[in-house]
């Protein structure tokens, strides 16, 4: 699932990048002085991606391929508030050494940091 939604998103990435360049008329190389915050709006890009496809649908393009779905306690759809959050603990969770992801070998649902904060989980669809 991660794969095809890296996919992707590298897709829009490239696609972001391509037109900043050529919308500066200076190219990729002259956007150097702008690279945080273009690193800052394409990693917003990939918050909002999982988080609308998780909070509306449960699953991202990525998820809808290998047939996983992520629900809330009542079996639905988390919602974008939701799924934001979630998306932004599991982040933060990866980025300190992966720790958020240590729950996942005690828990008998596999659930992540994330996912027991926020009372998701990942579901076979």
């Amino acid at each position: 699932a991660a794969v095809v939604d890296a996919a992707i998103l590298l897709s829009v990435w490239g696609l972001v990048v391509y037109f900043a360049g050529k919308a500066t008329r200076m190219g990729v190389t002259g956007l150097a002085p702008s690279w945080p915050a273009i690193a800052s709006y394409l990693g917003f890009l990939a918050l909002v991606y999982a988080a609308y496809f998780t909070g509306v649908a449960g699953r991202t393009p990525g998820k809808m391929v290998v047939g996983l779905r992520v629900v809330d306690t009542h079996g639905q759809a988390p919602g974008f508030p939701r799924a934001l959050l979630r998306m932004v603990l599991g982040t933060l969770g990866v980025a300190a050494a992966g720790i958020g992801l240590l729950p996942m070998i005690f828990d008998p649902a596999r659930r992540a940091l994330h996912d027991r904060i926020v009372r998701t989980r990942v579901i076979r669809a």
